[in-house]
C-alpha cells in the first residue's frame, strides 16, 4: 500500500514514536563549503559529490571533497546537508569522522565535524578541532587557502 515496511508484530520498545520504515533513498548530493560571514570557498569540480543513504529519519553521508580557491572566508566553515536535521535538545547534534590534508588548524589537533539543528548553523554540519590540551573550536575561512581535501563520514538524524 505504499505506507512501508510495518514491524508493529514485533516486541515495543520502551518510547518508541514509530513501527513503520516509510522512507530509504539512496543518492549523490554537491558538497558546499560556506564560510558563515563572508566570503567563498570553491569546489573542485572533480570532487564535490558526495553519496547519501536514508532509511527512516537516519541519513549517513560520505565522501572525499577538495577545495580549489577561496575568496576572502571569514567565519565557521559550514558544509550544506542533504536533508535538513532535526531540532531539539538531544536531537540538535550528531557527530563523524573527518580526515583532512592541507587544513591549516592547531597542531596535534583532531577533528570531527558536527550536525547542527539549532542556531544560527541550522541545517548544516561544522568543523571542530580539538587540541591536546582539551580546547575545542569550530574551523574558521582562514584555515583553507584552496587546495584542502577532507574524507567525511556522518550521521545524524533528519527532521522527517
Amino acid at each position: 500500500n505504499g505506507a512501508g515496511i510495518d514491524f508493529s508484530a514485533t516486541r515495543d520498545a520502551t518510547g518508541k514514536t514509530s513501527e513503520v520504515l516509510d522512507d530509504y533513498e539512496e543518492g549523490e548530493f554537491t558538497a558546499v563549503l560556506t564560510p558563515h560571514t563572508s566570503g567563498s570557498i570553491g569546489m573542485h569540480a572533480s570532487y564535490k559529490t558526495m553519496s547519501y543513504t536514508k532509511i527512516g529519519r537516519l541519513v549517513y553521508i560520505q565522501g572525499e571533497i577538495r577545495t580549489s580557491s577561496v575568496s576572502s572566508p571569514v567565519g565557521v566553515v559550514k558544509l550544506g546537508l542533504p536533508f535538513v536535521p532535526a531540532s531539539g535538545d538531544f536531537k540538535q547534534s550528531a557527530a563523524g569522522a573527518v580526515s583532512t590534508h592541507s587544513v591549516a588548524f592547531a597542531s596535534n589537533a583532531s577533528l570531527a565535524v558536527e550536525v547542527q539543528g539549532t542556531g544560527s548553523y541550522l541545517g548544516s554540519a561544522i568543523f571542530v578541532e580539538s587540541t591536546s590540551d582539551g580546547s575545542e573550536g569550530a574551523v574558521e575561512g582562514g584555515d583553507f587557502s584552496g587546495n584542502e581535501e577532507l574524507t567525511i563520514g556522518l550521521t545524524y538524524i533528519t527532521a522527517t
